[in-house]
């Protein structure tokens, strides 16, 4: 007979890196205490890891019944919600459960404030959550958190601060430099932005992302030769990444070297962007050199593809459209 405790059955659990060992070892704290509520919500982490969502919810609600007030309950069954079942809404109520119970949970902010604003693009929302987790914990990393939906809600002003407070506690948070760089941008501070850039290529000189920002900042400005140098070297990092693909495509579309321009957008094709949709801007490329050289067919057939999907600016759109009446077999 083992002379372990409930405990010590718990502690070999979250040690174990074999899930299903991890889940025996939370049976047998649970049968020699069945009012164990870590073990339950500990097997129930385990159980995620499985796809066993059913079980695990199951656990998180025997977890919530032997103590109502266990906030870590609710806010992993808050992240069982969001991440594996989709059900923003039991999430979010979740995980105002876990800051019922209790108030200085600086994860439940910050997990609540995740599905505010990714799931529901409720930005408001979003940023008051933010704003209690940094008067929790006022780290880099949650002032970085609340810049970038400030930026998404095209609070520049906001997000430049939140940026810049971040950067003053993390003076190596390099994505703080690149989100204060990015903001700047949109406010038409170029040599602001190139700063910021620069200043994290200083910490990495092997950026991927430093460099496809400044392509991106020299191609608004209009210096398309310097952007496509930028993107080069945001290629010779990360080749198969779908932005400085499509955006070294553009640029060559402009410049007026079709070839390449459908070159690029054909090996953007071949690579999936973050959100799937922006395949539309690969098409439109590629189908505005085809259109350019007189390929009227590819041109078309890039053109309906292109529309196939959700095009999020209405002149290309009007372009395209008018284009295919123009040209278009019944």
């Amino acid at each position: 007979m083992s002379d372990k405790t409930a405990r010590d059955y718990l502690k070999l659990a979250q040690a174990e890196d074999n899930i299903d060992r991890a889940i025996t070892a939370c049976n047998e704290a649970i049968g020699l205490n069945p009012l164990y509520v870590e073990a339950y919500v500990e097997r129930a982490w385990q159980r995620r890891f499985e796809g066993q969502f059913d079980s695990a919810l199951a656990d998180y609600a025997q977890a919530i019944r032997i103590n109502p007030n266990y906030a870590e309950a609710y806010r992993e069954r808050g992240n069982l919600r969001d991440m594996c079942l989709g059900d923003i809404d039991g999430a979010i109520a979740d995980y105002s459960q876990a800051i019922h119970a209790d108030p200085h949970s600086w994860s439940a902010y910050m997990d609540r404030a995740l599905a505010y604003y990714f799931d529901k693009s409720a930005y408001d929302e979003a940023i008051a959550d933010y704003t209690q987790a940094i008067a929790i914990d006022g780290t880099a990393y949650t002032c970085q958190r609340r810049a970038w939906v400030y930026f998404l809600k095209s609070d520049l002003l906001h997000a430049i601060e939140d940026y810049s407070r971040a950067i003053e506690l993390d003076p190596q948070a390099r994505d703080s430099y690149i989100g204060r760089g990015r903001a700047k941008l949109e406010q038409g501070d170029f040599d602001g932005a190139m700063a910021d850039f620069n200043q994290v290529l200083h910490v990495r000189p092997e950026s991927f992302t430093a460099y496809y920002w400044r392509g991106y900042a020299y191609d608004e400005r209009g210096d398309l030769d310097q952007a496509i140098v930028e993107f080069d070297q945001a290629l010779k990092l990360f080749p198969e990444n779908w932005e400085p693909l499509n955006d070294r495509a553009w640029a060559w579309y402009r410049k007026g070297n079709y070839d390449l321009a459908i070159k690029d957008a054909t090996q953007a094709l071949a690579v999936e962007p973050i959100r799937p949709d922006d395949h539309w801007y690969s098409y439109h490329t590629r189908g505005a050199a085809y259109a350019a050289q007189g390929d009227v067919a590819n041109a078309v057939a890039d053109f309906q593809r292109a529309l196939a999907f959700d095009v999020d600016d209405s002149e290309y759109e009007q372009e395209m459209r008018s284009y295919l009446d123009h040209h278009a077999v019944p």
